[in-house]
């Protein structure tokens, strides 16, 4: 009885061992992927600086087309860009 304790626990520890090591092993950042993230949240703010803000300094009631399309421009850059970075930053 003695003997398979001791095989048991020499599998477990080793398997720990095993487990210890995958868990520190770095998560590899893919760069150019995340730098492409990175540059639409960009396009992002600047979607937000050029287009909403000036037709809301500037607002008249024909420009209400061009302010719903900064919108909808400036969330599709921002979560474009969030998902890429968050699939550059996976293992």
């Amino acid at each position: 009885m003695s003997t398979r304790r001791e095989r048991v626990k020499a599998q477990a520890s080793q398997h720990n061992k095993q487990l210890v090591a995958i868990a520190n092993k770095p998560k590899e950042r893919k760069e150019p992927v995340v730098e492409l993230g990175k540059f639409f949240v960009d396009l992002a703010k600047l979607t937000f600086a050029g287009v909403i803000l000036t037709v809301l300094l500037d607002y008249k009631s024909d420009k209400m087309p061009l302010l719903l399309a900064g919108l909808v421009a400036l969330f599709m850059f921002v979560t474009f860009g969030y998902q890429i970075i968050r699939y550059g930053n996976r293992q």
